[in-house]
């Protein structure tokens, strides 16, 4: 009795998964798109276009053309057409090997090509008489040259952003190696926030005027082109920096375009720990800096202190993994985390509180800056002042305190005990005590302090990817990162204050899945879904 139905190894069960796959991941796709924003992306892919061609310079046809990512082992076939063109699109940015073979002729073979994001790169092949058995082999590193596109563009790989000296490890702080870029609004990005990498300008566009894409997905807010996440610059496989926008792809952009891609596992296990460690211990002094540790009894103490190396301690660590999730499937992972600390020491300032004196209602020996007492009139007093309409009186609480002139004092400048409102006692008693002399007139200036705060911060990527056959194939990223800048307030240490800090916590994420399938060079559906989101906050002391 024979079963009705295809068999696991059918040819027909194999043709129909790919089909039902591509269905079931286009309608999530368009699902989670009628769900969340509608996010306009780019492709970051590459494409391989070439002719293939004898020694003499005729065109050969069908020629059996196979491009093998070096990295995963996915392998994309085509063949030559009547004019010997052929072409490979919607390939992800990484190093390849091109096998070209026909009948009559020896099989061609090339390793370490490079291909990089949003470039169409040409690479002619020239075929030599001779049995196919023959294999030619070329082996020197090359990068494909873009042949297609009037984009003006530098591709960074990820040695070099791994190699070149950064203040603070951000990829994008390696944009102001371009000769288009320049500073933006926020200076020099020096400090832990993404949004401060993202202020450069191209050509002379408007800070924060570049889209900023990661992985083709806008990674960037809606409202001031602010950066949602960046990911830890071990993590990215080449960043391209576009200054122009010519291509018809890229819009809703006054500036360049700044395109990030990140990296994925492959059919072998890679790892990595670091750390990068800043401590002005470590550091030298400058030509003009106190080398010795006492300081030149002519100079004052305040001059000593300014020859003196600047405090300086910043922590920046982690790891990243990737390799075969399911090897024989062709389902790959990548994990990085990254972790940066920097304590820091924060100065209120030179403030004015009020004495113990004050708390308490008594002015006697409270004066202006020109010397005179500051007078406290009584507020049941008031009453319409009769030589000006509409203008109001109040009786001091001592008429012969009026006219007091500093050193001199007066007992009676002091509010009633009973007349203290109990609300604004106790708001002056969250302020700190007094711990300056402060001017010896007014008394102001009276409060300083000098604290600790620090900055946290931690990030998180993960990609996998599953290369279902040359013609599908599909991933899902996340990255995310939690900052929290932890600083004293103005008035540390008062009564409203049941932490030691004011908190700035500025979390963002963004999600990214993507779905390819091509069924010929001439057909690609390219399906790209994006939700990110960057929360900024502050929980600060009423004071």
């Amino acid at each position: 009795m024979k079963k009705c139905g295809n068999t696991p190894g059918s040819p027909l069960a194999k043709v129909r998964f790919p089909y039902f796959g591509l269905i079931i991941s286009t309608i999530l796709a368009f699902t989670l798109t009628l769900d969340g924003d509608v996010a306009f992306a780019q492709a970051y892919t590459a494409s391989l276009t070439g002719v293939v061609t004898d020694s003499s310079g005729a065109a050969i046809p069908n020629v059996s053309i196979m491009l093998r990512n070096m990295s995963t082992e996915e392998a994309r076939t085509t063949t030559s057409g009547p004019d010997g063109r052929y072409s490979l699109v919607q390939l992800a940015p990484a190093t390849y090997e091109i096998e070209a073979s026909a009948k009559g002729f020896k099989t061609y073979d090339e390793k370490n090509i490079t291909l990089l994001a949003e470039r169409a790169a040409e690479l002619n092949l020239t075929l030599q008489v001779g049995e196919s058995s023959t294999t030619i082999s070329v082996t020197a590193p090359v990068i494909a040259l873009d042949t297609q596109s009037a984009t003006q563009s530098a591709t960074l790989t990820s040695t070099m952003m791994t190699e070149l000296p950064m203040d603070v490890r951000n990829p994008l702080a390696l944009v102001l190696t371009q000769a288009a870029a320049t500073v933006g609004i926020f200076g020099p990005p020096n400090a832990p926030f993404d949004q401060t990498f993202s202020g450069f300008t191209l050509k002379g566009s408007r800070s924060m005027g570049s889209a900023i894409l990661l992985d083709g997905a806008p990674d960037t807010a809606a409202d001031w082109g602010g950066l949602l996440v960046a990911p830890s610059t071990e993590s990215v496989t080449e960043m391209q920096v576009i200054d122009n926008t010519y291509d018809a792809q890229f819009g809703k952009t006054e500036g360049g375009v700044v395109n990030m891609v990140t990296k994925s596992g492959s059919s072998s296990f890679h790892g990595e720990v670091y750390d990068f460690l800043r401590n002005d211990n470590l550091d030298a002094s400058s030509w003009s800096g106190n080398a010795f540790t006492t300081c030149d009894p002519s100079l004052t103490k305040q001059q000593c202190d300014s020859l003196k190396k600047p405090e300086f301690k910043r922590n920046q660590f982690g790891f990243n993994v990737g390799g075969p999730m399911w090897n024989s499937r062709h389902l790959y992972f990548f994990g990085a985390y990254e972790g940066l600390r920097q304590p820091f020491s924060t100065d209120s300032g030179v403030q004015t509180v009020p004495t113990t004196a004050q708390r308490n209602g008594d002015f006697s020996a409270t004066y202006n800056p020109d010397g005179g007492l500051a007078v406290i009139y009584d507020p049941t007093t008031t009453a319409p002042d009769p030589n000006n309409p509409g203008q109001f009186i109040r009786q001091p609480v001592d008429a012969s305190c009026v006219g007091v002139k500093f050193p001199n004092t007066c007992a009676g400048n002091i509010v009633p005990s009973g007349e203290i409102n109990k609300v604004g006692q106790a708001v002056l008693n969250l302020f700190p005590q007094p711990n300056l002399s402060g001017d010896p007139i007014t008394g102001e200036n009276n409060y300083r302090k000098v604290a600790s705060g620090n900055t946290l911060s931690d990030r998180f990527d993960a990609r996998v990817d599953w290369i279902h056959n040359e013609k599908h194939s599909m991933y899902v990223r996340w990255s995310s990162r939690l900052r929290q800048n932890n600083n004293t307030p103005d008035f540390y240490g008062n009564g409203a204050e049941s932490s030691a800090f004011k908190s700035d916590k500025n979390p963002g994420y963004q999600g990214v899945w993507g779905n390819t399938f091509t069924p010929s060079p001439n057909w690609v559906l390219n399906v790209l879904v994006e939700s990110g989101r960057w929360n900024e906050s502050q929980i600060s002391p009423a004071l």
